[in-house]
This record gives structure tokens, sequence and C-alpha cells, in this order.
């Protein structure tokens, strides 16, 4: 009983999911001894709100390159997160593994969780790197769901990319099952501060989808 009165409070006054918070030497003296106890319950505090869904986004990637030879794919992605030990999936191909995986330059402990090729990463910007040995009529790429920026390479040019829902790269543009419509929509969302000045503030949710947009 105790320790939810005072998660109520410490929650009122530290978290909440409006766009900011207040500071820590804003909390009463007679409160802050108790906000480390208070705040061990509430694992995703540091994550951002995914405005769409209203739920905590822990982990976001930012891009990806692949690079297509003969022999294999490289890929090299940036993902930021904010929570510790967060699960992170890896590119994969059918019937194929991914190899000698380097997370910030440093090679990469790689887990098999319900057959996905799984990093156990902690908060921070990380860069992860690896390869997926070529196969004989491989005809896509499956990519973490949610990438911002997909570049595909051939021995090292630039070509054009098709992602599709699914998240699946494909690797010939005319194996994709079909060309999406393109859309996008914008949604703009205001919070007026009460306060002298009054202040506003504004965010921007886009919504796109169909072909990859460089």
């Amino acid at each position: 009983m105790l320790k939810s009165l005072y998660i109520i409070i410490i929650s009122l006054l530290l978290l909440t999911n409006s766009l900011y918070s207040i500071d820590e030497n804003k909390i009463p003296s007679s409160l802050i001894e108790w906000k480390d106890w208070v705040l061990d319950d509430i694992k995703d505090r540091e994550c951002p709100i995914d405005y769409q869904t209203g739920k905590s986004q822990c982990s976001w990637f930012r891009d990806i390159a692949v690079d297509l030879t003969n022999q294999k794919l490289d890929f090299n992605m940036s993902v930021t997160l904010y929570r510790d030990k967060t699960k992170v999936t890896l590119p994969s191909a059918h019937l194929t593994w991914v190899e000698d995986v380097t997370v910030n330059g440093k090679k990469a402990i790689v887990l098999d969780l319900n057959s996905k090729a799984t990093l156990i990463l902690d908060k921070g910007t990380h860069t992860i790197t690896g390869s997926i040995p070529w196969r004989e009529n491989l005809k896509y790429l499956q990519l973490p769901h949610a990438i911002a920026l997909v570049n595909l390479y051939k021995n090292g040019k630039k070509v054009s990319t098709s992602v599709d829902q699914n998240a699946r790269l494909w690797l010939d543009k005319t194996s994709s099952v079909k060309t999406e419509k393109g859309t996008l929509s914008v949604s703009i969302y205001r919070k007026v501060i009460d306060g002298h000045p009054l202040r506003m503030k504004s965010y921007l949710h886009f919504s796109v989808s169909g072909k990859m947009r460089s």
C-alpha cells in the first residue's frame, strides 16, 4: 500500500505520457530518496512513445545497407536502444544463418530465438555488421520491422530497392509480389502548456506506405 502511494506521487511528478517530464531537482526532498525504488518497476521509463500506438518503443532502427555479391550479402545497420538487455533481430534469409556478426566493431554472440538470429544488447546506439551466405534462387532478405531507411548495393553499386509491407527486401525487383500504391498522410498533434508566457508544442506524425523513397 505504501509503495503504491509513492508510485502514484512520484509518477505524477517524474513520469508522464505527456511530451515532457519534470526536472529531477524539482522533486520534493522528502521523496527523492524513494525515486529509484519506485522506478524499479517501470522498465520502459526511458523509452520514447510511439504516438500511433501510444506504447513505449524501446528500439529504433535507423538505417541498413545491404551489399550483394556473388558469394554473400553483407549488411551494416544502426539501432538505438533505450533499455538494457533488449532483443535485436538481425536480417535473415531462408535456410541460411548470419556469419561474422559484430557490434560496434567487436565480435558478437548471436542467439537462436524462435529460429531468428537475435542479439541481446544494452541501451545506446549500436552499429551492427554481418554477412549472409549467398544461396541459389535467393529471392529476398527478411529485415527487422520498422527500419527507417534501406539501401541496396550490388557489387558496390547502389541500386533501387523494393521492400514490401512484411519488411522483405526483394533482391530482384521483378520478384516482388506486387507493386503497392504509395500513400502519405500527415497528422498534427498540438499540446498547449499553460503558463506565462503560454506555450504550444506541435508534433507531426507521418504515415507512409508503398515503395521505398530516397
